[in-house]
């Protein structure tokens, strides 16, 4: 059965201030623009450690990303539209977040995670919306600097509380 954001989900907001999800929080090195439509990370009701939901072998991706001047505002309308999807036709992507860098205007961190790295090569590096953006930015050239990580979680500790 598929859940609904709204109904079955809901932001803490000890997670939203870990991770910077607070417009205007100058406190933070990374601060978010994203929201529920353009990226995510929540957690179930009633949620504990003892009971939380674990995958084996999370795949991370962090990219980091440093555009030229403008550049920034001209991806984000693109960047939406590929975190929508991901949202609501990639059941294994687990997060899909931009942040905001406090020190760069020009620069953002996307932290993605996948059930397992397949889901990310088969099924989000495949799909039409995320080809669509590589697409435009080849064609634009607006990316000044990029550094793309991929890791495996521990499975020690927690994404959110």
């Amino acid at each position: 059965t598929q859940m609904s954001f709204v109904n079955d989900f809901v932001p803490t907001w000890r997670q939203a201030l870990g991770l910077g999800l607070v417009f205007g929080v100058g406190a933070y090195a990374w601060k978010s623009i994203a929201c529920p439509a353009s990226g995510w990370c929540c957690r179930k009701k009633g949620a504990t450690l003892a009971n939380k939901q674990e995958h084996k072998s999370v795949y991370v991706l962090v990219v980091n990303l440093k555009f030229k001047e403008g550049g920034l505002s001209q991806f984000l309308e693109k960047w939406t539209e590929l975190a929508n999807h991901c949202l609501t036709n990639e059941p294994n992507t687990l997060t899909y977040e931009l942040s905001r860098s406090e020190d760069n205007k020009n620069s953002i961190l996307i932290f993605e995670r996948y059930v397992k790295k397949e889901d990310l090569a088969v099924t989000h590096n495949t799909s039409r919306p995320f080809a669509a953006l590589q697409k435009y930015l080849q064609e634009t050239n607006i990316v000044e600097e990029k550094s793309v990580h991929g890791y495996y979680e521990s499975n020690i500790g927690f994404m959110s509380k």
